[in-house]
């Protein structure tokens, strides 16, 4: 289930990032996230819908 989590937000990052840049992004501590890195938050649903909600501030270009 983790895996399917990350694969689906990946997926939608790559329209603007390359694989390299997504998966350092997945990994990096984040301000916004409390300086925590994405992959961290996505093992429950809350986390995954915090981080979920995150990728969609960034497609539309709040945080690029």
């Amino acid at each position: 289930m983790l895996l399917m989590r990350i694969a689906t937000l990946k997926q939608r990052l790559l329209g603007l990032y390359n694989s390299k840049e997504v998966d350092e992004w997945f990994d990096s501590p984040q301000a916004y996230l409390q300086n925590r890195a994405p992959r961290e938050l996505l093992a429950d649903n809350c986390g995954f819908l915090h981080v979920a909600g995150i990728i969609n501030v960034i497609l539309e270009g709040v945080y690029t």
